[in-house]
């Protein structure tokens, strides 16, 4: 009798730049946006329209449940969180080139929106970068549905 034997794959550790990744994303597309809309509220002379409330709150909260299921590990929730960082991000960089080419606006809040503006860019590839190399794509597609 012929008895074959198989070795269990070793199974991957969660990379460390998971940890901190994801916590930025929770913290920079979903936390921080719900606290400035917070802050926006409770000024009497700012109005928000539902148009632009709605999205931006959706989008944050849909980043932080995106946040903890990739920290769980699971090979969809890698293309959740890119997807929803991205979107968020280029929601953001449309937000700031309008208050860009916004002529009233003095040198210095020019500065702190060309400030968000590259920020964003840099957490798309940033986000883009580490979530798709090979790496980080083995851990997660360990964890694959099957």
């Amino acid at each position: 009798m012929d008895q074959t034997v198989t070795t269990p794959k070793r199974r991957i550790a969660k990379p460390l730049g998971v940890y901190i990744i994801l916590t930025f994303d929770f913290v920079i597309f979903g936390i921080f946006p719900l606290l400035e809309i917070l802050s926006l509220s409770r000024k009497p002379d700012v109005e928000l329209p539902l148009v632009v409330l709605v999205p931006i709150v959706t989008l944050a909260v849909v980043s932080m449940a995106a946040c903890v299921w990739a920290w769980t590990g699971d090979n969809p929730a890698r293309y959740l969180v890119v997807g929803v960082v991205t979107v968020s991000a280029l929601v953001f960089i449309l937000g700031h080139t309008l208050v860009l080419t916004n002529s009233g606006l003095p040198g210095l809040e020019r500065f702190g929106s060309t400030k968000y503006l590259i920020r964003n860019v840099f957490w798309i590839v940033i986000n883009c970068w580490y979530f798709f190399r090979k790496s980080t794509a083995d851990y997660y597609k360990q964890h694959t549905w099957s």
